[in-house]
């Protein structure tokens, strides 16, 4: 009951927040239309529909106003929301950055360093999409444009049910100061301000890869649980079947994501210890990882916590 419980809080914590952001993100554009949120009875105020332009400097980014809402300074709302998304940072502990794909900007990149490579925050918005071609090993940059282009056209022939309910995950190497490189995970999520209307920004999480190489590209439907994985050698996508974890190994899973022991977790689930390690023998091959902290990490790639 107690991992069903935290389940259900993770669950309702990432709807809220991809609520917040949602709302956040009707702010950023430069001369997009502020949305009225109010008539979804969400309890943010109710503004009349005027336009704002977004500009990005350097060290700092700030928001240059043309009117202001009965009477309420439109740069301390746009910082406001700001620290809200560095807020979400802090908590999620996890590199995650929100983009323009049609003008090849960021609108906000997080603190954190591992999608960094080095650079700030302030410098990665700088620079855009051209950050890629710098942060990126060589060899995955025509890969990442091939994986960008492919899950765009995958995602144009959806339905609208279905594109609300649309993520898609690749892996690449990026670049990191001394000259080492890591392979990093990716997924991606649209973000829509109206129904049947195309997304205006993407919601972009980055995660250590838990895979030996560059691609693994995975386009997943959440209502209906179907996932797709795009071969580049073939240029095709396949529907293949989701990996089921028992109800005992995804509680195994949770717990050793929390740092338990073998020992803790047996007590905790009133179970011996030895079968705490058979059913961990059970997970590794499933998802093709050698020890318990690559399951967690996989797990929370693809979701299956």
């Amino acid at each position: 009951m107690l991992i069903n419980n935290n389940s259900d809080k993770g669950i309702a914590c990432l709807c809220i927040c991809r609520l917040y952001l949602s709302i956040v993100f009707s702010y950023l554009l430069q001369n997009y239309t502020l949305v009225q949120f109010c008539k979804h009875n969400y309890a943010f105020g109710c503004y009349e529909r005027k336009h704002i332009t977004l500009k990005i400097l350097e060290k700092k980014t700030y928001l240059h106003y043309k009117q202001s809402y009965n009477g309420q300074n439109e740069e301390n709302l746009f910082k406001a929301h700001i620290e809200i998304l560095n807020a979400f940072s802090r908590i999620i502990g996890q590199s995650f950055f929100v983009a323009d794909y049609n003008k090849q900007k960021f609108i906000y990149v997080s603190a954190k360093p591992l999608f960094l490579c080095g650079y700030t925050e302030e410098e990665v918005v700088k620079m855009g999409y051209s950050f890629f071609r710098e942060a990126v090993v060589k060899e995955d940059i025509e890969l990442m444009m091939e994986a960008d282009k492919k899950w765009h056209e995958f995602f144009n022939l959806l339905s609208d049910k279905e594109k609300q309910n649309f993520t898609v995950s690749f892996d690449y190497r990026l670049k990191q100061p001394g000259g080492d490189t890591i392979l990093i995970n990716q997924k991606n999520s649209p973000v829509f301000q109206k129904e049947s209307e195309k997304p205006k920004f993407t919601l972009s999480i980055i995660n250590l890869s838990v895979n030996s190489h560059s691609g693994n590209m995975i386009a997943t439907l959440n209502d209906s649980n179907l996932n797709y994985k795009y071969s580049f050698a073939t240029k095709r996508w396949n529907q293949v079947t989701p990996i089921q974890l028992s109800k005992r190994e995804r509680e195994i899973l949770l717990l050793s994501s929390q740092g338990f022991s073998n020992k803790r977790i047996a007590d905790t689930l009133f179970i011996d210890i030895s079968t705490v390690k058979f059913h961990k023998s059970n997970i590794f091959p499933k998802l093709n990882v050698k020890n318990i902290m690559e399951a967690v990490r996989y797990a929370n790639n693809y979701k299956l916590l």
